[in-house]
């Protein structure tokens, strides 16, 4: 799937086309708008043609082979729901759960969710605020503990 980057960029190439806009001069405008997130001079030709040939469609067409089905929205909540019932779930308990591929499944886990494997059980890569709050307050209790314990 296309990103919307990708979909400005066709639309930008369509509209130059329609007012006969030279090639060239639509890769450069187009480097112009968007610096470094430019296509390709060849993506930018080959769309340009297209539209030249009559095109009017700026999103890619369907494709033939294997479809696109592992980190589905649909998946990544229901490891996300497995895992907020068990943290220690490996990712093979996870693959023969779901049926989801091992791979897909730590894909999910990792980039997805942000989580890691630390201790037996998954935990979230980053701290959110209310993990660093329930950090700081037990810090702040083990403090007290120590200076009142030290009298």
């Amino acid at each position: 799937m296309a990103s919307q980057t990708n979909i400005e960029q066709r639309c930008v190439i369509k509209y130059f086309v329609k007012v006969n806009e030279k090639c060239n001069k639509v890769y450069e405008n187009l480097r112009n708008i968007y610096g470094d997130e430019v296509m390709s001079r060849t993506g930018v030709y080959e769309w340009y043609n297209q539209f030249k040939n009559g095109r009017e469609d700026v999103f890619d067409d369907e494709r033939s082979g294997r479809p696109k089905t592992g980190r589905e929205e649909t998946n990544i909540i229901i490891v996300q729901e497995l895992i907020t019932e068990d943290k220690s779930l490996s990712l093979r308990d996870i693959e023969d759960i779901t049926g989801i591929n091992y791979q897909t499944v730590r894909r999910i886990l990792q980039l997805d969710l942000g989580l890691s494997w630390c201790c037996q059980k998954w935990v979230p890569k980053l701290l959110d605020t209310v993990h660093k709050q329930i950090r700081v307050d037990i810090s702040q209790k083990c403090l007290n503990r120590y200076q009142t314990e030290k009298k």
